[in-house]
């Protein structure tokens, strides 16, 4: 059959995630993040479920501290996700694209994305800045400053532009190398 192997076709993203760009020390340092803040929010929820299985009350901590950390996880997973490729693509209409136009479309989202994640760093920036000078504190129990949870959203929003950054990078050396993958 004309030289057809039994193996599937390529996809016309193979190339891309070869050129995928490769954890650099921040997303390595947010990955590191991510799985401590995961490990304790795990043993947070394990010692409540405990506490109120053995004794029938609440460590009346978890809903705070675990909200936190929930969005501490989220915002520093952001790019560390990136460079995984754990996003959703719309992979039917790039598919349909020339090498070339592939490229410029991931030009194009990338620096969307940019602008967006340096809106988004610089208005999470002037909230810390207000959070910090006015020093709110959460009305709970434990009375949180609330700098503290509100901090962990600029540094995963700081790193997310630091890799998108890195991808602008590898979709320029993309483009001028005529839109395939650079060695």
């Amino acid at each position: 059959m004309h030289g057809a192997s039994d193996e599937e076709a390529p996809s016309p993203f193979d190339a891309a995630r070869d050129w995928a760009p490769r954890m650099g020390v921040f997303e390595r340092a947010a990955q590191v993040i991510c799985q401590i803040l995961l490990a304790v929010m795990v043993l947070l929820i394990a010692a409540e479920v405990a506490t109120r299985a053995l004794t029938g009350a609440s460590l009346e901590i978890t809903d705070e501290i675990g909200g936190y950390l929930l969005a501490a996880l989220t915002f520093i997973s952001m790019p560390v996700c990136l460079v995984e490729n754990a996003f959703h693509r719309v992979e039917f209409i790039q598919a349909r694209l020339s090498e070339r136009g592939r490229a410029f479309s991931e030009l194009l989202f990338d620096l969307l994305s940019f602008a967006c994640a340096g809106i988004l760093l610089w208005q999470l920036w002037r909230m810390e800045a207000i959070t910090w000078r006015s020093d709110d504190l959460a009305p709970t129990n434990l009375m949180t400053p609330l700098w503290i949870p509100r901090a962990s959203m600029v540094v995963g929003t700081a790193i997310l532009c630091i890799t998108l950054l890195r991808i602008l990078t590898r979709d320029l050396r993309q483009i001028a190398a005529g839109g395939s993958a650079p060695p």
